[in-house]
């Protein structure tokens, strides 16, 4: 490049200022100086002031250009390009003296450090801040128009805190703390107010005003106030200087409610979602779930499944040795059939699906190997439930529980008790922490060796809707061991079947001490049984009344023992 051009950013040489133009002062009024003069010359004080200094800085927002770009004509011998426009934000200069390169200078920005003032301007009609920028001392403060300044935080601060100084003020100093108009928005203002006045309400004051809903009658049930009737008494008290106790606990108590009723909007999709999650794992008769006790969301805490989850190290066999050769399962052939041939056990149901045996007797389905068709009564078990059920809410601090939303005839099988199967030591080292949370999840498997049984069947994290039945020392239900395509005498799979009729509405229950074993011990004779063995004995058995003294036992029964484990 022959030609060389003038180094814009060299120092200029300041020009007289008239003596007028002085910032004005956090206590001076700054009525009789033209705002525009005062922030020309601001921008030439920060330039001269600035020479020198290489801290770069930045800024909320760009402010103005800190630096006139002034092209000194004389100085320039030759245009590169006619069509180049020189940029605002950078400028490809030669030094003149020792150098052809160019550089990008980019303009410099400010960051705001504090508001230190407020002073309005009657001239320009507009308010201006004393701000202290980051980097640079007090005496290097400019007056600054709010649309040079992008930091809402800060003029939100240095509002409330003008307020606050005004409060105790004298109108003599009222008049010297001048107050800038508000830069938050509306909704800022009424968050800000919230978060000062009426804090979050807790989880269980929610809950205690849903009990009281739930009580209330019909005509007195709490109902959403429109939102803009709340805004419109937040805004009423924010523009107020004396405190209105009353509206403040209106607006309090409308909070609170709103806040209950969106809770239970939010619990209902969310029990919505999870009935849906569970239905297309168990896609046989519908389960509902249902809360209308309290504020708690759906049971998630155990993964839901439909079949044995085999623990670490254990297999759960699926291909049957051997399967019947009947044309046609019935009654009058249960000899030469699954049950006959398995150990000349009886054929276990009716033509209608029902049981025709008694609690003790085990249960032998034909499998994958038998020449029978699906059609053949001795399906039940595998063709899945088919009574719709619902999950609910218990009121009586019994937790989850299962009911009947049709009515179930006797000897009908309605659900399968499934969950992870572990080994007979894995249980005795989790019996022993249900134990001390009074619980229990688990099933021995002890139909085939008692109480030397190989597995047990925990269904604490892994189940299905089984693991919700709560326990009644007058249940609905019994237990009964069932084989299908697997024939290992020591894995049966647990059923439950309707001990009788059982009406619409009704919950279902069993009882956690029934014995399933191959055994002819009585319940008589005070032997704790599956499945609460593990649970309240992790070494041997005990009797009744030697282990049942934890836990209540709050089934309502008229035959109540009281207590459970």
């Amino acid at each position: 490049m022959s030609g060389k051009i003038y180094n814009y950013f060299k120092k200029m040489e300041p020009k007289a200022v008239a003596p007028l133009i002085d910032s004005p002062s956090p206590a001076s009024s700054v009525s009789s100086v033209d705002s525009a003069e005062v922030v020309n010359y601001n921008k030439r004080k920060r330039i001269e002031d600035g020479e020198g200094n290489t801290t770069k800085r930045k800024s909320e927002e760009p402010l103005f250009p800190l630096f006139k770009k002034l092209v000194d004509e004389t100085a320039v011998d030759e245009v590169i390009d006619e069509k180049d426009e020189i940029s605002e934000k950078s400028l490809s200069v030669v030094d003149s003296a020792d150098s052809t390169e160019t550089e990008e200078e980019v303009e410099e920005n400010w960051e705001v450090e504090e508001i230190v003032d407020y002073q309005y301007c009657r001239q320009s009609e507009a308010g201006l801040y004393l701000v202290k920028w980051i980097n640079w001392e007090s005496e290097h403060n400019t007056w600054e128009p709010e649309a040079h300044l992008e930091c809402t935080a800060l003029l939100a601060t240095f509002y409330k805190t003008r307020l606050k100084e005004r409060e105790s003020a004298t109108p003599a100093e009222k008049r010297a703390l001048e107050l800038p108009p508000d830069p938050r928005e509306t909704f800022q203002i009424r968050q800000d107010f919230l978060k000062e006045h009426c804090p979050p309400v807790s989880k269980n004051h929610l809950e205690l005003l849903f009990q009281k809903d739930k009580a209330a009658p019909a005509s007195k049930k709490a109902k959403l106030i429109p939102e803009k009737l709340i805004n419109a008494a937040i805004d009423q008290l924010v523009k107020s200087n004396r405190p209105n106790e009353a509206k403040m606990k209106w607006i309090k108590e409308q909070l609170a409610v709103r806040d209950m009723l969106r809770a239970r909007e939010d619990q209902q999709e969310d029990i919505r979602k999870y009935e849906k999650e569970i239905n297309i794992i168990d896609p046989h008769a519908h389960v509902s779930v249902i809360n209308d006790a309290d504020l708690e969301g759906p049971p998630r805490q155990m993964q839901y499944l439909n079949a044995y989850k085999a623990s670490e190290g254990i297999s759960i066999p699926d291909d049957p040795f051997i399967g019947c050769e009947c044309e046609t399962c019935e009654i009058k052939h249960e000899k030469s059939c699954c049950s006959g041939g398995s150990g000349n056990f009886h054929f276990a149901y009716t033509k209608h699906s029902k049981l025709r045996i008694e609690v003790g007797s085990p249960i032998y389905e034909c499998n994958k190997r038998c020449a029978c068709g699906p059609d053949c009564i001795n399906r039940v078990v595998q063709k899945g439930r088919k009574h719709k059920l619902a999950i609910f809410r218990t009121d009586n601090g019994c937790g989850w529980g299962v009911k009947a939303l049709e009515n179930i005839k006797s000897g009908s099988f309605v659900v399968e008790y499934v969950g992870e199967v572990i080994t007979s030591e894995q249980a005795e080292e989790r019996g022993k922490k249900y134990d001390a949370e009074g619980r229990t999840y688990l099933f021995d498997l002890d139909f085939n060796l008692g109480d030397e049984n190989l597995y047990t069947v925990d269904a604490a994290f892994y189940g299905n809707l089984s693991h919700f039945i709560n326990h009644s020392c007058d249940p609905n239900l019994n237990i009964f061991n069932v084989y299908i395509n697997n024939l290992d005498p020591n894995m049966p799979q647990l059923c439950l079947f309707a001990k009788r009729e059982i009406k619409k509405g009704e919950q279902i229950t069993f009882d956690y001490c029934q014995s399933t074993s191959n055994t002819n011990k009585d319940e008589a004779e005070g032997i704790l049984a599956s499945p609460s063995n593990r649970a309240t004995n992790s070494s041997s058995k005990k009797t009744k009344s030697e282990v049942f003294s934890k836990t209540e036992c709050r089934c309502g029964a008229n035959n109540c023992r009281k207590v459970l484990f």
